[in-house]
């Protein structure tokens, strides 16, 4: 370990996610000053190195364009942003010194700015920087904050630390807080981002950490930012994500020492985790899912414009239909993941307040049936569909699982596994006919569909595009009426059914094993870690 301390009985507890989706922000005190993991008795000591298990290459690092999981981590500790949430789902304001305040209209929004905040380069926060990030965020080519952002019109500075964000339609509240509690609200340096190329590899933001050095397939180290505003608050002198795909090695490291925290344990590694004395587990339910991705319009990149491809499964919802009807969701949970997590239909967390019967169904494999629709679709057996997948071994044991259902209707999956950056550059580069991908999720549901579903999404990797669904997502992020918006997500789940893009598999539990002498860490409803304020206790 980087600091030793007395072994403490081991424990798990469970954090309480509430997936709200129209939470009320709250003028709180930032979460960094409240922990939410349990420690071992003993004082917080200054100084040392935290060494962070991550399950892939983070890719991209500039936050305009970056699309990984692996990246938030990164950023929960480099990059802060207007607003946060914590485990529980509360919102509060970060680099906003306040609520923002909403005009009659639901349109024009007025966001108060902490005062007295540098970035990294040492370019001052003000008013200016938000409006020229958000702008950024929005017309840079390749963009992958443009659809996050698809509400907001234009930023107006009202003085050094007030801005007045215009947006071309009302939106609910809970759409309004995971615009900025996400990567769309990391606020960067401009001073910094004029130059892209150097701004990709060394990015700049306001935050506890800054960027110090990267491997690429290794590690990405950051550094203490002795200017940080809230440095009393910051214990460590260097933080170190070292790239791990294997889960069990992540969680043989952790047994040996050779990391301090790992984030995304498995059911497997859990079981080896709970009997050491020496490491806290802790446990908290997903608001996010494993799904796979069928390839219906990608023949140009996800940016483009959705055109038809000439496979099969591309081309007739009822094979896709069919494949679905194979899926035996609890046996892949028992098979993959010791039935620790559970089986998902759907984009909808179940803890949202506005999930419901039809959003949450979750209907049971009917072999005989997707035998018929394989039938009638007149299509010769084996229906051969390639699914890619990153290296992640649960993702390939899946992938076995899901091979051996979906013989059975006369399907022949073959599985394409890669690494993780390539897995997501083929994916939004159209390379692909199904993909097996993995969303964290967001407090609001908006979030966990619009980006995949909607016609003119950056982030549709499937092209799915549906104006009737397109409506529906409009209709249920501008209403402030809660039955209204269960209503329109009611209806495009049941779209989704019929065209099924999608197949959604697994909701899985959160899982982060760490030393019993690191304490501060913290998590997000994501299931990312935050170790900004984290530490090791003194013997």
């Amino acid at each position: 370990m980087s600091a030793s301390a007395p072994r403490a009985p081991h424990r798990v507890s469970a954090l309480a996610v509430i997936a709200a989706g129209a939470l009320a922000l709250t003028a709180c005190t930032p979460a960094a000053d409240t922990p939410q993991t349990t420690s071992a008795a003993g004082e917080i000591v200054d100084g040392g190195s935290l060494r962070v298990g991550i399950h892939a290459e983070p890719g991209n690092l500039d936050p305009t364009f970056a699309s990984t999981f692996t990246s938030v981590t990164i950023y929960n500790t480099m990059c802060e942003l207007l607003y946060n949430v914590d485990a529980d789902g509360v919102v509060y304001p970060q680099l906003a010194a306040a609520a923002p305040e909403f005009d009659e209209t639901g349109t024009v929004v007025t966001v108060p700015l902490r005062e007295g905040v540098l970035f990294q380069d040492g370019t001052p926060f003000d008013a200016a920087a938000v409006k020229a990030t958000l702008e950024r965020n929005l017309t840079a080519e390749g963009s992958q904050r443009t659809n996050e952002l698809d509400a907001l019109e234009s930023v107006e500075v009202v003085d050094d630390h007030t801005v007045r964000m215009h947006l071309d339609e009302p939106v609910a509240q809970g759409v309004f807080d995971v615009m900025f509690t996400d990567r769309a609200g990391i606020m960067l340096s401009p001073t910094a981002f004029q130059d892209a190329a150097a701004f990709e590899q060394h990015p700049v933001c306001v935050g506890p950490f800054e960027f110090g050095t990267r491997v690429a397939q290794d590690s990405v180290t950051l550094l203490a930012d002795e200017e940080y505003y809230d440095s009393a608050q910051v214990h460590l002198d260097e933080i170190i994500y070292k790239i791990i795909p294997d889960t069990s090695v992540r969680a043989t490291n952790l047994l040996s020492g050779d990391i301090d925290v790992m984030e995304k344990a498995d059911a497997t590694s859990l079981a080896v985790l709970e009997p050491a004395s020496d490491v806290v587990v802790e446990q908290f339910p997903s608001i996010g899912y494993y799904n796979l991705e069928f390839n219906v319009g990608n023949v140009g990149g996800a940016p483009g414009d959705a055109a038809d491809i000439d496979s099969p499964v591309a081309a007739d919802a009822a094979l896709r239909q069919a494949l679905a009807l194979t899926i035996d969701r609890d046996a892949i949970n028992a098979a993959v993941f010791s039935g620790a997590f559970e089986p998902a239909c759907g984009f909808m967390a179940p803890s949202s307040p506005l999930a419901s019967d039809t959003t949450l169904a979750c209907p049971g494999p009917d072999i005989e049936k997707a035998k018929g629709l394989v039938a009638e679709s007149g299509v010769e057996t084996p229906i051969r569909v390639e699914l890619m997948m990153n290296q992640q071994p649960e993702f390939r044991r899946m992938g076995e699982v899901i091979q051996q259902m979906a013989a059975e209707a006369g399907f022949e999956i073959v599985l394409d596994v890669q690494e993780s950056t390539t897995t997501v550059d083929r994916g939004y580069g159209g390379d692909f006919q199904l993909y097996m991908n993995t969303w964290s999720g967001r407090i609001d549901p908006d979030a966990n569909i619009s980006l995949f579903a909607m016609s003119d999404s950056p982030r549709s990797m499937s092209k799915y595009s549906d104006p009737e669904v397109d409506r529906l997502l409009i209709d249920a992020r501008s209403s402030s009426d809660q039955d209204a918006r269960i209503d329109a997500y009611d209806e495009i789940q049941q779209i989704l059914d019929e065209d099924m893009p999608f197949i959604y598999l697994i909701r899985p539990t959160n899982i982060v094993g760490m030393g019993e002498s690191v304490t501060g860490v913290r998590f997000r409803p994501n299931g990312s870690v935050v170790v900004g304020n984290a530490g090791f206790l003194s013997e």
